[in-house]
């Protein structure tokens, strides 16, 4: 796994599972952008991926 996604006090909030093609742990929650009626970069890639 690497650290990809930190906040602004340096903790990690992103890990990659490195040679997989989608396995992201996130410590927010992506999805509450759609309460916005914003789409979250990390959903449209996962939804990229998906259809693919």
């Amino acid at each position: 796994m690497r650290i990809t996604g930190v906040d602004t006090d340096g903790e990690t909030r992103i890990l990659e599972l490195i040679n997989h093609p989608f396995f992201i742990g996130t410590l927010f929650q992506p999805e509450r952008s759609a309460l916005k009626n914003v789409v979250h970069p990390l959903i449209r890639a996962f939804i990229q991926k998906a259809i693919l």
